[in-house]
């Protein structure tokens, strides 16, 4: 799920700063419901990380962000910033070509390349469990 910045209205992923009392995974968690409505898990492991300028004023702040895979459970009609944000599915192709960051793109085409190797291995897997 993509998501509209804020300020530029740039397609963005979820995401902010880590809040005091929780971890990363936590913090993602909880920015993917306020920014985005989505609820559900956050994957143990971080997938990649990018950086960008925040644009604060007139003066920028490099952020660094860590991406964590959330598998979606709930999807609110109401949330914190439904009406400051867009929020849109797309596919891994049409996130990749949305977003501006180039290792955010790479990020994202390498997610579905691992999850298009993992869906065979979970089949047989779940064949052999029968």
């Amino acid at each position: 799920m993509l998501i509209t910045s804020k300020v530029t209205r740039r397609w963005v992923l979820p995401k902010g700063t880590v809040k005091a009392g929780l971890d990363p995974r936590a913090s993602a968690q909880e920015e993917a419901f306020e920014e985005a409505g989505v609820g559900g898990h956050v994957a143990p492991r971080c997938i990649g990380t990018y950086g960008y300028a925040k644009k604060n004023g007139k003066r920028g702040q490099f952020c660094l962000v860590r991406v964590y895979p959330l598998r979606v459970l709930r999807l609110s009609a109401d949330w914190p910033e439904r009406r400051q944000r867009r929020r849109e599915w797309a596919t891994f192709s049409t996130a990749s070509a949305r977003v501006h960051e180039p290792a955010l793109k790479r990020i994202l085409r390498g997610f579905e390349q691992r999850l298009k190797l993992a869906a065979p291995r979970a089949a047989a897997s779940r064949q052999r469990g029968r």
